[in-house]
């Protein structure tokens, strides 16, 4: 797809993604020990060179559930679920932060006051925006024992307020996996879940409009022997309409990383491309640019050297690694890597495509784990 939209910006004489390699901004949030606060960065993703700016967010680190930060081009802004303290059951704060000026706008703690749900632990643990409308959802649950008899949501959360709205009935799961990504053609929020008596883990499908489970198949070992079936990263190209993972091999020091698309109807994985071999994982930190078909991870051989960053092709599904840069912003107060990320596109870029792509019906969605053709633009209304 991203090759036929090469061929259109020529012919057409507009610049289409995906024409052109990193077009966009990678973000992080680093952790400053001494101040206990996060402060934005942008990642140069040739280099791996860091530039840290802003006033930052008194915020301390997070260590679960996996990526809690999410951007939004539209306003430019990035939303940071964080809190005063560690750990899963403390309360978060929803903050917002400019992502030209890196200081923060906003903050408020969040909330269930609307339609309030007895015992709902006010943390999320996953925390994703939908593009094409702007709107931040996590993945909820209420605070009993045992853990079987919990209820979770996925849920919006509102920045102006912090009010969380869960949404529909909820249902039953034991735990969430810390990865997560939206499909926003097809409104469905996917995120690991737990497996059952023995099997494998599942990839769960929850409708964004209902909140009712769509689908949750076991996921399959890909071919690869020994492979852990809990991604430590999904993201999801909406250039392609794939849902991809990086998924780890049980063996450690060394263990070898593979990219795979996840076919999130039958649960069925893919491996794409090459493989690469580090020891340490970042969970959390992957990011997918969709018009330049690049997936972007982060890990690092030992935890005695830097995070490598990693961009793997997705063009024609290779997954070749196109490089993989030291990360290095030269701060010894703050954390070498981000706890959070997100990518932002290059602006006006996706507009372009739209137009352009709109009027061409031959081109189809691409892969396995393909989700259908709905809001495919990732535009607004």
């Amino acid at each position: 797809m991203r090759l036929l939209a090469a061929i259109l910006g020529l012919v057409l004489g507009i610049s289409i993604p995906g024409t052109s390699r990193a077009q966009g901004t990678y973000y992080g949030m680093f952790y400053d020990t001494v101040l206990e606060s996060y402060f934005l960065g942008t990642v140069d993703t040739a280099s791996g060179s860091v530039s840290i700016y802003g006033n930052g967010i008194p915020a301390k680190w997070v260590t679960f559930g996996g990526n809690h930060m999410a951007a939004d081009p539209g306003p430019g802004v990035a939303y940071v679920s964080a809190g005063p303290n560690v750990g899963p059951s403390s309360n978060r704060t929803l903050y917002t932060v400019d992502l030209a000026t890196g200081n923060q706008l906003d903050s408020n703690p969040l909330q269930d006051t609307s339609s309030p749900v007895a015992d709902l632990r006010l943390s999320p643990f996953l925390f994703d925006l939908d593009p094409s409308t702007g709107t931040i959802y996590g993945v909820v649950q209420t605070d009993v024992t045992p853990v079987e008899n919990r209820t979770w949501w996925v849920a919006t959360l509102d920045p102006a307020t912090g009010e969380i709205d869960p949404i529909g009935a909820g249902f039953s799961l034991n735990s969430a996996g810390g990865a997560s990504a939206i499909d926003p053609a097809n409104g469905l929020f996917h995120f690991i879940g737990p497996a059952v008596s023995g099997g494998n883990r599942k990839i769960y499908s929850v409708s964004l409009t209902t909140g009712a489970v769509v689908a949750n198949p076991d996921l399959d070992d890909g071919g690869v022997t020994g492979l852990l079936n809990a991604p430590d990263f999904l993201e999801f190209d909406e250039g392609s309409g794939t849902l991809f993972g990086v998924f780890g091999s049980n063996a450690t020091n060394p263990r070898t990383r593979y990219l795979m698309q996840v076919n999130t109807t039958t649960g069925a994985l893919t491996p794409v491309g090459d493989t690469f071999v580090e020891t340490s994982g970042a969970t959390g930190r992957g990011a997918i640019d969709s018009g330049s078909g690049i997936f972007f991870t982060m890990y690092r051989a030992s935890s005695s050297v830097p995070f490598d960053l990693y961009s793997l092709d997705l063009d024609a599904v290779s997954g070749t690694v196109l490089s993989s840069p030291e990360l290095d912003h030269g701060d010894t107060d703050k954390r070498e890597f981000p706890d959070f990320v997100a990518f932002v596109p290059e602006p006006g870029a996706g507009v372009a495509a739209a137009a352009a792509l709109g009027a061409v019906t031959l081109l189809r969605r691409r892969g396995a784990g393909a989700q259908g053709s709905g809001r495919r633009s990732g535009l607004r209304p």
